[in-house]
């Protein structure tokens, strides 16, 4: 698209409605820059998204053992030092 903009006389980019060559080409480069930027943050989030299954898979058998949950009653995570409670409650009821 770059290469067609600085391809073209004003003659043509006026036929095109593109008053702003310079402008339009650094709109240009804005909205690849945050297509590249979206593209990375969707792939980090996939990469996460595979950890966090990946965690969640191995804490489950773990729970199956008998292992407290990581969630608390309004079905969110516990905070770290509520469920070192949990824990140590399951240790000593062991």
């Amino acid at each position: 698209m770059i290469h067609f903009l600085n391809n073209k006389t004003k003659e043509e980019l006026v036929a095109l409605d593109i008053r702003d060559r310079t402008g339009t080409i650094l709109t240009i480069k804005r909205v690849l820059t945050m297509r590249t930027l979206m593209l990375n943050l969707e792939r980090k989030s996939q990469d996460m998204q595979v950890e966090v299954n990946s965690f969640s898979e191995k804490f489950t058998v773990l729970q199956e053992k008998g292992l407290p949950s990581l969630v608390g009653n309004n079905e969110c995570l516990l905070r770290q030092a509520e469920y070192q409670i949990r824990l140590n409650k399951y240790v000593a009821d062991q």
